[in-house]
């Protein structure tokens, strides 16, 4: 021990020197093995997690609520009014009573993006009135299953949510909700067969009455 004059305690230079030698830091290998340690752990949590899986679910989850939310809209809509929203009303961007001035919803949500799965441009909600405003289509698409819903075009009318999906492409545009059985349309084949029955306007322009 070493104490100056005041009582203070004094260790000299080459104490220091000489616990600085016995320090010893990582070399390069042992740095490198602590890196690809941790790079493996960080590659196995993100397979594990699979974010963009659980993204691509989020998104569909969500579309199933829009759609839910906007059923709901609807069905308020036709209680009040006696009717279905006109396309002209749909496209308004809310669901709101001309006539109440009542708002049902007042804003109608987007379908989220980017579309998931085969969707491509059917990432949207298409909405069709139909039977002099009794009836509507609206379809919507999910990229993969969710709940008890496959992957693929669904559509929604007045009488719920229908598993499989009912457009159908008939020369640019699209039939939603319609029937057609025995027949051929062209791009599609033969025996095609929609989901409800009745008078549908086509995406692309035109009207089918009767449902054939």
């Amino acid at each position: 021990m070493f104490y100056t004059h005041s009582g203070f305690l004094f260790i000299p230079d080459f104490c220091y020197n000489i616990n600085m030698k016995n320090k010893k830091g990582f070399t390069l290998i042992e740095l490198l093995i602590v890196i690809t340690i941790i790079a493996i752990l960080a590659a196995t949590v993100f397979v594990a997690i699979d974010p963009l899986t659980r993204l691509r679910t989020a998104r569909d989850t969500t579309r199933l609520e829009q759609v839910t939310e906007i059923k709901k809209a609807l069905d308020l809509y036709a209680l009040d009014n006696g009717h279905y929203p006109s396309y002209s009303d749909w496209i308004s961007g809310s669901i709101t009573s001309p006539t109440l001035g009542t708002a049902y919803l007042a804003t109608i949500p987007k379908a989220p993006t980017p579309a998931d799965g085969n969707c491509g441009d059917n990432n949207e909600y298409v909405y069709w009135p139909s039977n002099n405003l009794s009836s509507y289509t609206l379809t919507f698409c999910l990229g993969s299953a969710v709940e008890s819903f496959t992957a693929g075009v669904k559509v929604l009318t007045q009488a719920g949510l229908a598993n499989d999906g009912c457009a159908y492409s008939i020369e640019g545009g699209y039939m939603l909700g319609g029937y057609i059985e025995g027949g051929s349309i062209e791009g599609i084949g033969e025996n095609v067969e929609g989901c409800v029955q009745g008078n549908y306007y086509l995406e692309g322009g035109g009207y089918i009455e009767g449902g054939n």
